[in-house]
């Protein structure tokens, strides 16, 4: 079975180095690299960087994957992701993105739509994004975790206490209900005990027209 050791040693002999002089090069004694060949200790990150400047593969090392082999398995499954978009659009399916603000990591996360399910809403995919639900401040209305559909807009002068809303307060994601109250916006929850707040440096993503739950 491979294991770090073994890997660390076959990269030592691709590189045609003795245990001496590969352990100069990662700054430690021979007796250390003997010991992370044999796997009796797991070298540490000033050892990895000193040695990956010697032409060291470390994420082969660590896991077993040559950087060539991850960047391929990359672009495959970027080409087959692409290839399932247009094969969803054209089966009729239209695909919406995750909000940019709500995004988490830096792949393209989307969900597929019927264009009919979007016409009984009266909207269109250029209107709307999704979020996840970021705790539990809203109860059994939407628990943590529950995707929701947000319509991008602000509100307005009549808007209803009871819409739902989506918005960054100090660059973090929040959904609850909002009051507005001439220049005041009150944050309003519906988990029980929980008082509404004052909101303050609130910027509003949208109005939630749409949620479900995320079976995982």
């Amino acid at each position: 079975m491979s294991t770090v050791g073994s890997r660390l040693r076959e990269e030592r002999e691709r590189l045609k180095l003795s245990q001496s002089a590969f352990a100069e090069c990662g700054r430690v004694g021979k007796h250390s690299q003997i010991n992370y060949e044999r796997d009796r200790r797991q070298p540490d990150s000033k050892y990895l960087v000193a040695i990956e400047k010697i032409g060291v593969d470390i994420m082969y090392v660590l896991t077993g994957k040559r950087q060539d082999d991850i960047a391929r398995d990359l672009f495959e499954a970027n080409d087959a992701y692409h290839e399932r978009i247009e094969a969803d659009r054209a089966a009729g399916w239209i695909h919406v993105d995750y909000c940019n603000e709500c995004r988490t990591d830096p792949f393209p996360t989307q969900i597929a739509f019927t264009k009919s399910w979007f016409d009984r809403l009266g909207l269109t995919p250029d209107q709307v994004c999704f979020c996840e639900m970021p705790d539990d401040n809203m109860g059994t209305t939407l628990p943590k975790g529950a995707l929701v559909m947000v319509r991008i807009t602000k509100p307005s002068p009549m808007a209803d206490d009871n819409d739902i809303w989506a918005y960054k307060v100090k660059g973090k994601l929040a959904i609850s209900r909002l009051g507005f109250l001439g220049e005041t916006t009150l944050i309003i929850h519906d988990k029980p005990g929980l008082k509404p707040a004052i909101a303050s440096n609130l910027t509003i993503i949208g109005e939630v027209v749409w949620s479900g739950h995320v079976l995982r």
